[in-house]
């Protein structure tokens, strides 16, 4: 049976305070420990139960919670600013990781456009309407050499484009999250 004792201890300079609820036997309780440090203080309030715990942190984020509450508890945050530096790397990995796909992918679709048969089909319907030499001149353009090329080209455009448009929108998105606030989210834990 728990009681509606509280036991606070403060620690070095930081000034941090820890509240316990105390059972009947004056030893600590197991379920309700809170901990807040710098400016934030934690008190024990019966409102809710006896076992209820409210904190506030350094950063003014009000918390409480109970024991005997039932449901999963959610947090409403605002995305309130995204670091552009991180944005561009984050963002250049996956348009690199992007653009070797790309490559990869091409050269598996040419392997196995060549080893069906495709491109030999291809040259016989070529050669009845513009000849044996103009079949070969357009084969050409999808020689494996000229492919690979391409896609290394389109991956590199990928790379640069999609690193600096996401960067130039993390800092679209910092100048009006200052005005208007925001993302605001909801998270839940289950």
């Amino acid at each position: 049976m728990k009681t509606s004792g509280t036991r606070t201890t403060a620690q070095g300079s930081q000034n941090a305070t820890q509240t316990q609820s105390v059972s009947a036997s004056g030893g600590p309780g197991s379920h309700a420990t809170g901990a807040a440090s710098g400016s934030g203080a934690a008190s024990h309030s019966s409102a809710s139960g006896p076992s209820s715990v409210q904190a506030s942190s350094s950063q003014g984020l009000r918390m409480s919670g109970s024991a005997q509450r039932k449901g999963p508890r959610t947090v409403r945050l605002a995305v309130a600013k995204v670091d552009p530096w991180s944005v561009m790397k984050m963002t250049f990995m996956l348009a690199l990781a992007l653009g070797i796909a790309t490559i990869v992918v091409l050269f598996v679709l040419w392997l196995v456009l060549h080893v069906t048969g495709t491109f030999g089909n291809l040259q016989s319907a070529l050669s009845e309407f513009a000849g044996d030499e103009g079949a070969d001149q357009l084969l050409e353009v999808f020689g494996l050499g000229r492919i690979l090329s391409f896609g290394v080209i389109i991956a590199v455009v990928n790379v640069i484009l999609m690193t600096a448009l996401s960067t130039l929108t993390s800092i679209i998105y910092n100048i009006g999250s200052s005005l208007v606030g925001g993302f605001h989210l909801t998270l839940t834990d289950d």
